[in-house]
């Protein structure tokens, strides 16, 4: 049986734009190297153009259509607090499952 989660990038509390990227590249990077060790099918997003609001609603709607089973994160300590706020809202509201990789031993 194979499971699908949604990844959630953000970009981070920094200043330039380069350093934003490389900060989602990082999240991107630890998240799929835990779906290649889980064998778990992961809808990435996008690392250079990402709109986390868009991309955080659109894994919401596939998690209560039955399309994903989970959405992962990289940790929220390099998030800014208005990404924090907007993820909490979210995920708290439509009461999804959610996949901490600070919190989780995955090696």
């Amino acid at each position: 049986m194979n499971f699908k989660v949604s990844e959630i990038v953000a970009a981070g509390s920094y200043k330039k734009v380069i350093q934003r990227i490389f900060g989602r590249l990082r999240q991107h990077i630890k998240i799929k190297r835990f779906c290649m060790n889980k064998n778990l099918h992961c809808v990435e997003a996008s690392v250079i153009f990402g709109n986390m609001r868009q991309d955080l609603i659109a894994a919401c709607s596939a998690y209560h259509f039955g399309v994903i089973d989970a959405i992962v994160i990289s940790g929220m300590k390099d998030w800014s607090d208005e990404e924090k706020k907007i993820f909490e809202d979210y995920t708290n509201n439509n009461c999804v499952k959610v996949i901490d990789l600070e919190t989780v031993n995955y090696i």
